[in-house]
């Protein structure tokens, strides 16, 4: 689906099945229009538009707050969400630069990015957002 927004000009929201166990919606915005400096020597040496994130990570609070979501975790393009079988074998979520996960799955982050804020939200989730990147 092609989403209107007021700050995006191509936002895209994405759902489907993964193996007949987990429903995955993947919200889905052009790098270019969250980005800064598109002149960097790579994807991983730019820096995330701190206005543009702010109100998707508010988005992300509010739908694990009022939706029956188990996990929101963010990447760019070439990453990807863990699948919760990959989580229950040692994985870490996907945190680049923030993911919203139960309280018990905060330290796997956490171990991976120990430099990642924490902050503790409703419904036993905690946001983990790691600055370094914006």
């Amino acid at each position: 689906m092609l989403l209107q927004s007021d700050i995006f000009k191509h936002l895209r929201l994405y759902w489907f099945d993964y193996l007949e166990k987990e429903l995955h919606a993947i919200l889905l915005v052009p790098e270019y229009e969250m980005m800064v400096d598109e002149d960097a020597p790579s994807i991983a040496a730019m820096e995330f538009r701190e206005e543009r994130l702010t109100p998707l990570i508010r988005l992300c609070e509010r739908i694990w707050s009022e939706l029956p979501v188990y996990m929101v975790q963010s990447s760019l393009e070439n990453g990807g969400a863990a699948s919760l079988s990959q989580i229950a074998e040692g994985c870490a979520p996907q945190a680049w630069p923030f993911a919203i996960v139960p309280a018990d799955l905060a330290d796997k982050v956490r171990a991976v990015s120990p430099e990642v804020e924490s902050s503790l939200m409703a419904n036993n989730g905690v946001l983990l957002v790691d600055r370094r990147m914006f």
